[in-house]
C-alpha cells in the first residue's frame, strides 16, 4: 500500500512539475484570444483529427494558450513550412493570453486554470479529474496560432494529458485548399 501511495505521489509531482513549468515560463498577459471564425476552423480541424471523440462528451481546455519554443531540428521536420508562419506563431506565442471556448464545436467545453487542475490532482488526482469531468477526452492545451501572410498555412501547438506520465505535446502544421487539413505533426514530447 505504502509503495503504491509514494509511487501516484512521484506522478502526481512530476505531473505538477510540467504543468508549472509551463505556466512560470508563460504569463498570462491582458490581450484577449480572440477564436474568429477562421481560428475556430483551424482549431476544430485540429480537434477533430487528434482527440479521439468517440465516447467524449467533453473536452476540458487549459484556460490559457499554451506555447512550445520550436528548435532549428523541429523546423526542419517539417517541409513547406514558410518562414513568415513560424515568425508570426513566435510572435503570437510570447505571453500566454485566455483561451476562449471554440465557436461550433457540439461538445461541451469547459476552460480550467491550472492552479484549479493543480487543486483537483493533489485531492484525488486523475480519478478525481474524471468523477468531475467524466466523458472527457482528459486535459487539452493549445497555442495561438501562426498564420501565413497569404492565410492558406497554420502552425499551433498542441497539447493531450490523459493520466499520470501519459500525455504528448505536438506541433501540428496546416494547408487550406478548400478546408484545413493537417500537413505534418512533429511530437515535441511524449510521456
Amino acid at each position: 500500500m505504502k509503495k503504491y501511495f509514494r509511487l501516484n505521489m512521484i506522478f502526481l509531482n512530476i505531473t505538477l512539475l510540467i504543468l508549472n513549468c509551463s505556466v512560470e515560463k508563460n504569463p498570462v498577459s491582458n490581450s484577449a484570444f480572440l477564436a474568429d471564425e477562421q481560428k475556430a476552423a483551424i482549431y476544430q480541424a485540429v480537434l477533430d483529427s487528434m482527440v479521439l471523440l468517440v465516447g467524449v462528451e467533453r473536452i476540458v481546455f487549459k484556460d490559457s494558450t499554451e506555447f512550445f519554443p520550436i528548435s532549428e531540428e523541429k523546423y526542419l521536420q517539417i517541409p513547406g513550412l514558410d518562414p513568415e508562419t513560424l515568425e508570426d506563431f513566435n510572435q503570437r506565442n510570447q505571453n500566454s493570453i485566455p483561451f476562449e471556448r471554440i465557436p461550433g464545436t457540439s461538445l461541451e467545453q469547459i476552460l480550467l486554470s491550472s492552479q484549479e487542475f493543480q487543486e483537483i490532482l493533489v485531492q484525488g488526482g486523475w480519478e478525481l479529474f474524471y468523477t468531475r469531468f467524466p466523458k472527457s477526452a482528459g486535459l487539452v492545451g493549445m497555442s495561438d496560432l501562426g498564420l501565413s501572410e497569404d492565410g492558406n498555412q497554420a502552425l499551433l501547438y498542441f497539447s493531450q494529458y490523459w493520466y499520470y506520465l501519459a500525455g504528448a505535446g505536438q506541433l501540428v502544421f496546416l494547408i487550406k485548399n478548400k478546408d484545413w487539413q493537417i500537413a505534418k505533426i512533429v511530437t515535441v514530447w511524449i510521456s
